[in-house]
């Protein structure tokens, strides 16, 4: 699954070196514990009439309930990639309202005999792209123009999963202008046109388990453990 990450790029260099464009988005401080429930960066394209059209770089709730489905229904922050396609609550935000959630990384926690042991999951300092790019789902709030979101998740790749048996759904740079097209509405062409970021791209090492507080929110949270 994917319950807490980290983003400490400023979206206004993302919207710069990923997408070529200088926008005033509001840069927000840097935030180590994202939590589920906080509002996180979300980019997106532009559905027309109110919501705008082209590239919109926003801030969404981390917690995906469709418009309508009710306040007893659930705050979900992750959809199954297995069954996001075919899921009544989120099929139609799969085909129509996709987004991509930035984070410089992640953490898992992995069951060990002493308890449960943070990592923190993050690409490897020799790779040319210090960023990830979450595949994640938008829908409306109902409330004015603003949004929520999940983040998909998939089945770990088999080097990750001694630490947890489920990861988000990393995409390749090159293909997150395709994630986000409105013009991509079936799930083959989808599947078809967007990659993942290989795993080997990755690195992850075990941390303090301050990070277990939600409220514990500095860079020492990403610091490896055998540093401490």
């Amino acid at each position: 699954m994917c319950g807490r990450f980290v983003i400490h790029t400023p979206l206004s260099v993302i919207a710069r070196d990923y997408f070529g464009v200088q926008v005033s988005v509001g840069d927000t401080l840097a935030n180590y514990n994202v939590t589920p429930g906080q509002q996180i960066a979300a980019i997106r394209m532009g559905s027309g009439g109110d919501d705008g059209e082209g590239l919109i770089f926003d801030r969404s709730y981390w917690g995906f309930r469709p418009k309508g489905a009710g306040e007893d229904a659930p705050l979900s922050i992750n959809a199954r990639a297995e069954t996001v396609a075919s899921s009544r609550y989120f099929s139609h935000s799969f085909l129509n309202r996709r987004c991509l959630i930035p984070a410089n990384g992640w953490y898992e926690w992995q069951k060990t005999a002493s308890g449960k042991q943070p990592f923190y999951v993050t690409p490897g300092e020799d790779v040319s792209n210090p960023l990830l790019f979450f595949a994640g789902i938008w829908t409306p709030t109902g409330q004015g123009v603003s949004t929520c979101c999940a983040i998909i998740t998939e089945p770990a790749a088999k080097e990750f999963d001694e630490v947890h048996h489920r990861q988000p759904v990393i995409l390749d740079a090159q293909t997150i202008q395709s994630w986000i097209s409105p013009e991509i509405q079936d799930r083959n062409s989808i599947k078809a046109l967007v990659r993942r970021r290989p795993i080997d791209q990755l690195t992850w090492f075990p941390v303090s388990t301050d990070v277990n507080k939600p409220t514990n929110n500095n860079e020492s949270l990403i610091i490896p453990a055998d540093r401490f």
